[in-house]
């Protein structure tokens, strides 16, 4: 997730889970998601590098979605079961 204005957010192709957290870790195209899209988990991706594998920090594993039409990568944190 990069951007929320409350309304809605950005999410993006890829994750870089070799340098998360950086300034510079969201690559690919964007789509714009609301609160109550559904959306298709595809797969799960991993957990950024620089994130301990503690299962405490689950809410950092990338997991890649089908959403309104798009390929693009999540954190767990950011999905809600229906």
């Amino acid at each position: 997730m990069v951007q929320e204005n409350g309304k809605s957010t950005l999410i993006h192709e890829t994750i870089e889970r070799e340098s998360f957290p950086s300034c510079n870790d969201y690559k690919g195209g964007s789509t714009e998601i609301f609160e109550n899209d559904l959306a298709v988990v595809l797969r799960f991706m991993g957990r950024p590098m620089n994130i301990g594998i503690d299962p405490r920090w689950f809410e950092y594993d990338i997991y890649e979605i089908f959403i309104r039409g798009d390929v693009r990568q999540i954190f767990r944190q950011n999905i809600r079961s229906v």
